[in-house]
């Protein structure tokens, strides 16, 4: 009997158990294991029973396609910064509805580590006063490339700001071209 437990929605475990035929567990080796009718069949139903007992919505391993589009399985928008301004921390409302935010790319050109604050806000993000949800470090003199494969909810919309320090509360701005190339992916 196999047994696979999992957890739905409201985060109750299920188990799920299926009968599998004696005497077919897979050997530790690199070469594959043959299933018997009777396996393949009762792995496919585990997999159809997994199927059902995850809501649509949940967090998956990995992207569901009508996940990351109702149209074409993409990324609908891209928020843009081509370089940082050195002014007012760089605040910015990247969208003022509710999004999923899934990738975030861009370059460190500072000496010193700069970072990225990400709020779950639906107006421009005031530092030092709104708090992040999210505070990302960018590491100097690279690129960066963060990924969310089943995206970053934000239910308000989703604000940025740049800044040296790593704390909630401060308001110093990363200097003029210190990030290059920032984007932001959601949808």
């Amino acid at each position: 009997m196999a047994t696979i437990d999992v957890k739905d929605a409201a985060g109750s475990t299920v188990a799920i158990e299926k009968p599998l035929t004696p005497g077919r567990a897979a050997a530790a080796s690199s070469r594959p294991v043959a299933l018997s009718t009777e396996d393949k069949a009762a792995l496919d139903q585990i997999h159809t029973d997994l199927a059902a007992a995850t809501p649509a919505g949940s967090n998956l391993i990995g992207r569901a396609v009508a996940d990351a589009s109702p149209a074409t399985g993409g990324i609908g928008a891209t928020g843009r910064i081509f370089a940082s301004t050195g002014v007012n921390s760089d605040k910015s409302s990247i969208r003022n509805m509710p999004c999923r935010l899934y990738a975030i790319q861009g370059y460190n050109n500072a000496t010193a580590l700069r970072y990225l604050k990400i709020y779950n806000l639906a107006t421009t993000p005031t530092p030092g006063t709104d708090v992040p949800v999210k505070t990302l470090a960018l590491p100097p003199k690279s690129g960066f490339v963060f990924d969310f494969p089943v995206g970053y909810s934000f239910s308000a919309g989703l604000g940025i700001t740049i800044s040296k320090d790593v704390s909630d509360s401060d308001t110093s701005s990363a200097d003029a071209d210190d990030i290059l190339a920032l984007n932001l992916d959601y949808l």
